[in-house]
């Protein structure tokens, strides 16, 4: 079982807008290295400019990132915040509501945790047809899928994209020290056929 150890585990927070619905997406990368080796900033730079392209051009021009966060969670002072640089989209036309969603889900290495999905909002109507996504757009989150899981290089070091399982324990449970949390290493990637939904991106919630 991967325990994070004497590792370095980044946590980067991608905060956006769509039709005037807050939204988020939650990405984990882990480096064998000790912490406070890379600084958060330089993580977050490398992210950007892995995904911003395919993501882009994956949704609607009316979604856009309106903040970033990257926080060393191995470390008390490794963090960024700041804007984003990621977005606007680039599809034009007439858009689903924001709790509807393109799905990618990211398959685990071991069964030491879940698979993990990432869904993004942005939907536009000719990206899909009676809730199935067309096959041009399932290439374009095809490709977002595989820099989801692509490696970062930060100057001399690799972080990688995992899965993170958060260690609780007693009881009441209390969430145990980063260094006992899990990880595991992304094996490849689907997307999904269907439109999915996520209801906390509803209207008015």
């Amino acid at each position: 079982m991967p325990a994070v150890g004497s590792g370095s585990l980044f946590e980067i927070r991608l905060y956006s807008s769509f039709l005037g619905v807050a939204c988020q997406n939650v990405f984990w990368y882990y480096g064998d290295f000790v912490p406070d080796t890379v600084f958060a900033v330089n993580v977050e730079g490398a992210f950007e400019n892995e995904v911003a392209a395919s993501w882009e051009a994956s949704v609607s021009a009316s979604w856009d990132s309106v903040r970033v966060t990257c926080d060393e969670v191995t470390s008390n002072q490794n963090f960024f915040d700041a804007g984003s640089n990621i977005g606007p989209g680039t599809q034009a036309g007439e858009t689903l509501s924001p709790q509807a969603c393109f799905g990618i889900r990211l398959l685990r290495s071991t069964k030491d945790t879940r698979s993990g999905w990432k869904r993004l909002v942005g939907v536009i109507e000719t990206a899909q047809v009676n809730g199935k996504i067309t096959s041009a757009q399932d290439a374009l989150l095809d490709t977002l899928g595989q820099d989801f899981r692509t490696d970062l290089v930060v100057g001399a070091e690799t972080v990688s994209p995992v899965i993170v399982r958060k260690v609780y324990l007693g009881d009441p449970p209390v969430l145990q020290d980063p260094i006992f949390w899990i990880y595991n290493e992304i094996a490849s990637h689907v997307v999904l056929e269907d439109i999915t939904t996520q209801n906390s991106r509803k209207f008015a919630r």
